[in-house]
């Protein structure tokens, strides 16, 4: 399995964003998450307090700074799926419940071992790497999730960025040597026309790269005709 690192061309020299490859995140797919699950899910789950293992996108507490955002804000302690939330940037990655969550220094007081600490990262057989770049094809998205970051910033407002300008953003991170693509749309599918347009032009135009995008199950289902399309160039 490839580990995918993130670049993008207006991110390089900014040290607090998450798209930055220099501080390491990953884009990966769902296939390459399940085999990293599958992988490492016994291994996991026979250390102390954990319960379950799970495929999914980082979870960011709530109450943290968004990329460029000023003062720099990164609170510690527990993380429930009440103080989390997941953020347009946020990363395909494994996910590990834990019966209770205990900081480093307490593992001893609370009869862990060392070896009972969670791994930051989940390392593969072959140890490969490749870059992937990130854009967007749209800014906002038209529903009103009451779950979602993007409402309160939004209010459902829906705009498309031209073709041309993301085809150069694209182009400009493949020269760099991106050879995947990760559309940071909230739902790729809000203008399916436009969505495809993209597509087909990023494989006419750089044939081995690929990409991946977030769509709406409804949308999957409504647009369930252009699904062929996806797959066949990316």
């Amino acid at each position: 399995m490839a580990k995918v690192v993130h670049t993008h061309a207006a991110s390089l020299n900014q040290q607090n964003n998450p798209l930055n490859p220099l501080t390491d995140f990953h884009s990966l797919s769902l296939r390459d998450l399940l085999e990293a699950r599958d992988l490492y899910h016994l291994h996991l789950t026979e250390r102390k307090g954990v319960l379950a293992t799970a495929v999914g996108r980082y979870l960011i507490r709530q109450k943290d700074s968004w990329p460029n955002q000023r003062p720099v804000v990164k609170h510690s302690g527990p993380k429930t799926l009440s103080n989390v939330h997941i953020r347009p940037y946020s990363w395909p990655c494994v996910l590990v419940f834990v019966e209770k969550w205990v900081s480093e220094h307490e593992l001893k007081r609370s009869g862990y071992k060392a070896t009972d600490v969670l791994p930051n990262a989940l390392h593969m057989p072959d140890g490969t790497q490749r870059v992937a770049g990130s854009t967007e094809a749209s800014r906002g998205c038209k529903h009103l999730c009451r779950h979602c970051p993007i409402v309160p910033v939004y209010g459902g407002a829906f705009r498309v960025v031209p073709l041309d300008v993301v085809m150069a953003d694209i182009g400009a991170q493949v020269s760099a040597g991106a050879e995947h693509i990760t559309f940071g749309d909230p739902d790729f599918f809000n203008g399916p026309t436009h969505a495809m347009r993209i597509v087909e032009r990023l494989h006419a135009a750089h044939p081995t790269v690929s990409y991946d995008v977030t769509i709406k199950v409804e949308h999957l289902l409504r647009h369930r005709d252009l699904l062929p399309g996806l797959a066949a160039t990316g």
